[in-house]
């Protein structure tokens, strides 16, 4: 795993050449836009988004970053799946129920095929704790709520790229592409 550090001038992008499939904010204070890049085609692209936000097998060979307002943003990117905690001390307080269990079932949930209009992908399903994305098709897809567009998606997949959302997987999330027939194919993880 290697760290790259770098304070953004508001309006400016950070270019960073890092060949890697794995992407993490370590230190943000500020949210951020994230490109990741091959061959200079993106490849996967996040909006507004805080420390701790991860984006892993989506290979890449450069790193863009921009943000609205000056700030320092420190980012770890890896071949392989990595972690960074910076927790040394003090305490946590949780509310409510905490569940703790490991996976053991995957289902493979038949392929959506997505056009130029918002399509589902997945009802919402409390019980889902991760959900898999792969965009089987020349064409970009893009990711979000019932009211996803090109225009206000917050996550892009760009021809075989990959998502693994664990995030909010249990909502329901839709998809609209950039061309109509765009195949995306999708696993559910309990």
């Amino acid at each position: 795993m290697q760290t790259y550090k770098m304070t953004l001038q508001p309006g400016t992008t950070w270019v960073q050449p890092a060949v890697g499939k794995y992407f993490m904010l370590v230190e943000c204070p500020q949210q951020v836009n994230v490109r990741l890049k091959l061959h200079g085609s993106a490849q996967y692209e996040a909006t507004a988004v805080d420390t701790g936000f991860t984006s892993d097998d989506v290979e890449y060979d450069v790193v863009e970053i921009d943000a609205a307002v000056l700030c320092t943003v420190k980012i770890a990117v890896s071949n392989g799946k990595g972690s960074y905690n910076r927790l040394t001390g003090g305490s946590v307080a949780l509310t409510g129920a905490v569940q703790v269990g490991t996976d053991t079932t995957i289902t493979h949930v038949t392929p959506v095929t997505v056009g130029v209009a918002a399509t589902a992908v997945v009802t919402a399903d409390a019980s889902r704790r991760g959900l898999r994305l792969y965009n089987a098709s020349a064409n970009t897809i893009y990711l979000g709520s019932s009211g996803v567009t090109v225009a206000n998606a917050a996550m892009r997949i760009g021809p075989g790229g990959y998502v693994d959302e664990t995030q909010v997987p249990g909502a329901a999330w839709f998809a609209i592409a950039s061309a109509a027939g765009s195949e995306l194919r999708v696993q559910e993880v309990r």
